[in-house]
């Protein structure tokens, strides 16, 4: 018989190997979720390095300067840093950073804001959020959030409350 269509090599595989249009759904479904978090992640870095500009620190990513230690406070166990922005503001050291604290499920990720300062430099600063915390580490005076605290809608500070802050600490330090 002439013209008989007969199993081809393609038809076979096409029959055993495809996939259906609701297999798609998911993975553009994960791909967009990735795709959104590294906008978010662009912005935000994007955002920092503005803001240091503005500010004239320096911006350093992942860097992070070894005389500021963290040891006998929540941050000890910083896993990762970045967003890191240095400098001086009014005569004094300012280091801010975004940073995870921990590894797995119980790890958290906040924003802190360090001055090389002796005096509580953070009470001079606006009062935005009642639950953050002021500490001392060594010379260091440091701002964060709490692991327990309540945080709505990021683990970050936003950028007009960090550049608000750093603008505070500037103007009040400088009038010391």
């Amino acid at each position: 018989m002439l013209g008989a269509p007969g199993p081809s090599l393609l038809g076979t595989w096409e029959s055993t190997n495809s996939m259906n249009s609701w297999t798609y759904i998911p993975i553009c479904g994960v791909g967009g979720l990735f795709l959104a978090l590294a906008i978010v992640h662009f912005r935000r870095r994007a955002a920092m390095r503005a803001l240091a500009v503005r500010l004239g620190l320096g911006y350093f990513g992942g860097a992070f300067p070894r005389s500021l230690d963290f040891v006998g406070t929540p941050l000890e166990g910083i896993t990762a840093t970045w967003n890191l922005l240095d400098g001086e503001l009014g005569n004094v050291r300012v280091v801010a950073f975004d940073c995870q604290v921990g590894a797995g499920k119980v790890s958290w990720r906040r924003t802190v804001i360090a001055v090389q300062i002796e005096s509580d430099i953070f009470g001079l600063a606006p009062d935005f959020d009642t639950w953050m915390t002021a500490g001392r580490c060594g010379a260091w005076t440091v701002l964060y959030e709490p692991k327990d605290s309540i945080s709505l809608g990021s683990d970050f500070m936003r950028i007009p409350e960090l550049e608000a802050r750093l603008t505070a600490i500037n103007t009040e330090n400088s009038r010391i």
